[in-house]
């Protein structure tokens, strides 16, 4: 679980680094992945298994009680991570820093929460 949990906080920085450049379509991709370190150290947690790729980690957010409060939040991280890389319209810092705090935020918050990190 602590792997998990220091690529999180590794892709967090990265996401500090990326923003407010011209790459504030990567720095969305971190938040990303930083989710989904999150999210799998949950499962490490909870199961001592983690996901093997984005499907199989997608159905078991969705079957998860524990995790019904930031589904949708990863779900739209998912998304917008894929609409980063392969759009070609830019992201604004705006955009980016509205996408950290309406889903990135609560996320990280409910998990470490449910992890017992502070």
């Amino acid at each position: 679980m602590d792997e998990h949990i220091a690529k999180a906080e590794k892709n967090e920085r990265l996401y500090e680094n990326l923003i407010g450049t011209e790459f504030n379509d990567w720095a969305v991709v971190a938040l990303f992945y930083a989710a989904l370190h999150y999210v799998d150290a949950f499962f490490l947690q909870e199961s001592n298994t983690t996901p093997q790729n984005h499907g199989e980690r997608n159905r078991r957010l969705r079957n998860d009680a524990a995790l019904d409060q930031i589904r949708s939040h990863y779900l739209d991280l998912y998304a917008l991570s894929i609409q980063a890389r392969y759009e070609l319209d830019p992201l604004s810092e705006n955009l980016a820093g509205d996408i950290r705090m309406s889903h990135f935020t609560p996320l990280r918050a409910h998990i470490r929460t449910l992890l017992g990190l502070s």
